[in-house]
């Protein structure tokens, strides 16, 4: 059985090689972890994460299959390029408000 701290993106290719389904993984919250007692700094992580998984003190956190993570990228994906879409339309229509815009002169009605 092995244990890692989710901590950003930076678990998401280490868990993806061990997740061939030869070892039984458990991602911990990090903030969960954090607030079990103990002494948890950087150097004895490992360590720490090892003692409190034999111990049955980590709840494993939810790890979707490899389809839904693809789905939910593409989700967030495309929520980003329709903000990003609505700020361009935005400056757009802001520029051709304002009095000293040429926007008239450059696409006449």
């Amino acid at each position: 059985m092995w244990a890692m701290e989710a901590t950003g993106i930076y678990w998401k290719p280490v868990w993806h090689i061990l997740d061939d389904g030869e070892f039984e993984l458990v991602l911990a919250n990090a903030a969960h972890v954090k607030n079990v007692p103990g002494r948890k700094t950087d150097v004895n992580d490992a360590m720490w994460l090892a003692e409190l998984l034999a111990h049955g003190l980590i709840r494993a956190s939810f790890v979707p299959d490899a389809q839904t993570q693809e789905m939910r990228n593409l989700l967030r994906t495309r929520k980003q390029l329709v903000r990003e879409q609505s700020s361009h339309v935005l400056r757009v229509q802001r520029h051709s408000r304002t009095p000293t815009s040429n926007w008239t002169r450059c696409f006449p009605t």
